[in-house]
């Protein structure tokens, strides 16, 4: 398949001016189809059902392309295309914005490092979740049900539109990384500010900022990142009930240590928003949300790792977001605890078996879990097995 997307990339007309000979291309086709049998059971709902993206290791299934042209004096021209796809019912790229849309960018990349251009990465993404953490992404464990509740680690926010982003060659096993994506927004006026008076026109574009530094050296992993995202007046000038256009900045660290027996990992975010504007509730212009997880892998044969992971989310209320949907606690303020126990066994380098539980408490008005049964303020229980094949 990977022969035959070459071939025809060979077989497009060559740009004015350069050379008919094919160039020196490398197209590989690749993907993941991650399924498995969720149940999940809170205080007044239950759900059963074929789910896609729930192994521990695993994320949303998916299908993608990239691939790079040597240009010469170690300088490369990169691309990667990549879309969701959900295999429980067979939805194809691009059916849902929050998972369809995966990476779409170009770049170069050689001594100097990388520069790419497009829909891609955050440190979040590239950073954290693929060395600070024993578990990958899946939506049924503490470290990506609190992620999601933050404003740039949620689902949707791990990989950014029109963005362009620079990684850092490797220096004694330190690495950076750094993103902007444009907002591209353009206002005729900026709305009311806190007084009701009306503002000039937004100056600001809406983008977002990401800084990223990671130390991986044998069995010893760091990474620390920092995230900003820029408020949108456009969108919810002063007196809108719902204010949709927020500024957050948030900051994080991560590590991990190999000790052979067992790998442990430990994680820390926190975030606060900017709520200046809003309609209703106090109006002091923030909101505080942090979290942290600690998790092991326990390797206990050549094929089976035990994996372990217990967390806990802190809200800190100094707003409300809306008048209908109060996405915190008003109260001031609430905790949720979650863990979750599973197995992995390896059948192959490309197919894994897996099994696991986990368990969520939160405070009154406080929500945490999965998404399909959890009511604030309750108590959630889920198991999952499942099969991740990589190709």
């Amino acid at each position: 398949m990977a022969g035959l997307v070459s071939g025809v990339a060979f077989a497009q007309s060559a740009p004015s001016g350069a050379s008919s000979a094919p160039p020196s291309n490398n197209v590989t086709l690749y993907g993941r189809v991650d399924l498995g049998y969720v149940y999940s059971k809170s205080d007044y709902k239950k759900f059963q059902g074929i789910e896609d993206g729930n192994s521990p290791t695993g994320n949303t299934s998916m299908i993608g392309v990239r691939g790079e042209e040597a240009l010469g004096n170690g300088l490369k021209a990169i691309y990667q295309f990549e879309w969701g796809v959900t295999a429980d019912d067979g939805a194809g790229p691009g059916v849902s914005p929050a998972y369809g849309r995966r990476y779409t960018y170009a770049g170069l990349s050689g001594n100097f490092g990388r520069v790419t251009f497009g829909r891609q990465s955050t440190p979040m993404d590239n950073f954290y979740i693929s060395g600070s953490d024993v578990f990958g992404t899946t939506g049924i464990r503490p470290f990506s049900v609190f992620r999601g509740k933050l404003s740039f680690m949620n689902a949707t926010a791990m990989r950014w539109d029109n963005s362009i982003a620079y990684n850092s060659p490797r220096f004694s096993g330190v690495e950076f990384t750094g993103i902007y994506s444009f907002g591209e927004k353009v206002n005729a006026g900026g709305g009311n500010d806190d007084n009701g008076a009306f503002k000039s026109a937004d100056t600001s574009d809406a983008g977002k900022l990401g800084l990223g530094v990671k130390y991986a050296n044998g069995p010893l992993y760091l990474v620390a990142l920092y995230m900003a995202l820029a408020d949108d007046d456009s969108v919810a000038p002063y007196g809108v009930p719902s204010n949709t256009g927020y500024g957050a900045k948030g900051w994080g660290i991560g590590g991990a240590y190999d000790f052979k027996v067992v790998k442990l990992h430990a994680n820390y975010i926190r975030e606060k928003a900017n709520h200046d504007g809003l309609a209703t509730g106090p109006n002091d212009g923030s909101d505080k949300q942090a979290f942290w997880t600690v998790s092991a892998g326990i390797p206990v044969s050549s094929a089976g790792t035990v994996t372990l992971e217990y967390g806990q989310y802190k809200d800190y209320v100094h707003g409300v977001r809306g008048t209908t949907a109060i996405s915190h606690n008003v109260d001031g303020g609430g905790k949720s605890k979650g863990y979750m126990v599973g197995y992995r066994h390896v059948l192959s380098r490309r197919t894994s078996l897996n099994v696991y539980a986990s368990q969520f408490s939160n405070d009154k008005n406080v929500t945490s879990g999965y998404a399909k049964t959890i009511v604030q303020g309750e108590k959630q229980t889920n198991f999952v097995v499942s099969i991740l094949h990589l190709f």
